[in-house]
């Protein structure tokens, strides 16, 4: 073993043992209304929250509305929202949206639409909930306060409780 692996092992905590990262892939999508590649992961200091969506279904576009309510609190804690569908129509609102007509993004982290993930500056997935067929979204305010720790959150200081 190399001295560069042996340090790797020395840093890695039970947890990430037991529990490993989950990262966003590292995917770029074509903008709906720009046609230009945007990257899933932020760059800086945003985290971000992913809604997969049925761009066509009112189930979908009733949560995103109630969503798009929260649009100016989730940016006054360093979030951004990105809207992924697989290509329809779609109705209007005011988040990027991206386009994924081969479900890459689902595919690559194992969620079906519709879906909520959210994740921090470094790519990290905190939270990837699906609705399920019934679009039991998770809460606006679960997510709104996903985006509020990662803003406050220490990674420094994680690790102090052990």
């Amino acid at each position: 073993m190399r001295v560069s692996d042996l340090q790797a092992v020395q840093l890695m905590t039970r947890s990430d043992l037991l529990n490993p990262p989950r990262k966003l892939p590292d995917l770029a999508l074509p903008d709906a209304r720009e046609g230009t590649s945007v990257r899933l992961r932020t760059s800086g200091d945003r985290s971000v929250l992913i809604v997969m969506i049925h761009p066509d279904c009112s189930d979908c576009a009733a949560w995103v509305e109630k969503l798009a309510g929260q649009k100016d609190e989730i940016g006054s804690w360093k979030g951004e929202v990105r809207l992924v569908d697989r290509g329809a129509a779609g109705r209007p609102h005011p988040f990027q949206r991206l386009l994924d007509s081969d479900d890459q993004l689902g595919q690559a982290l194992g969620v079906a639409a519709p879906a909520v993930v959210i994740a921090d500056q470094w790519g990290e997935i905190h939270e990837a909930a699906e609705a399920g067929e019934e679009h039991r979204f998770l809460p606006i305010e679960s997510a709104v306060e996903w985006i509020r720790h990662l803003a406050t959150s220490c990674p420094e200081c994680e690790g102090e409780a052990f």
